[in-house]
């Protein structure tokens, strides 16, 4: 429950009582101490890495892209700090993975998303031919999760929840519009 509490922390998202009971347990425990610090450490390289991503995506004239600024990334680097706490190294390793594929080749690619009191989520995209393929509950923390195998290249999908609402990955900063109107997520495994 605490990396709950230093997501909402790193956020400024708790209240006065919550921040009061963070620093209390922050002063006494410092394994919690340690982890906060690695926390905010991997927050500060992801939002490096998206600046540079941003960057080197405005320079491509080609493609058109949608970019949430300061709310994507709170979100994204809020999210990323709570997925690294429960599953580890994994999303650096899918990174690397993805980047160290040979042409043509297919990688697992990992795809979660937070979203509590929900029944059902799904994913479409062009990796599943826009075919709805379930995602797995954890059952209790409202994270849902699927690993897929992906084609090298690029690839737009988003997530369906609760068989009807079509989102974007909040994880994933580069975005643009489909010709239905529906905002789609962009990843280049």
């Amino acid at each position: 429950m605490m990396e709950h509490y230093i997501s909402q922390y790193i956020d400024n998202e708790l209240s006065l009582d919550e921040k009061i009971y963070f620093l209390e347990r922050f002063h006494k425990d410092p394994s919690f101490r340690n982890e906060t610090f690695s926390l905010l450490s991997l927050e500060k390289i992801i939002r490096v890495e998206l600046q540079s991503a941003e960057q080197e995506t405005l320079s491509y004239p080609v493609k058109k892209r949608t970019w949430t600024r300061s709310l994507g990334y709170a979100l994204a680097a809020s999210i990323v700090i709570s997925f690294s706490f429960l599953f580890g190294n994994q999303l650096i390793t899918q990174h690397e993975t993805a980047v160290h594929t040979a042409p043509g080749a297919v990688t697992n690619y990992r795809f979660i998303i937070h979203q509590e009191e929900t029944a059902q989520v799904e994913i479409v995209g062009s990796f599943t031919n826009w075919t709805r393929v379930p995602l797995a509950s954890d059952g209790s923390n409202g994270y849902w999760e699927i690993t897929l195998p992906v084609e090298q290249g690029e690839h737009r999908y988003s997530f369906i929840i609760n068989g009807t609402s079509l989102i974007p990955d909040p994880t994933i900063a580069a975005q643009e519009p489909d010709d239905f109107g529906t905002i789609n997520s962009i990843i280049d495994v």
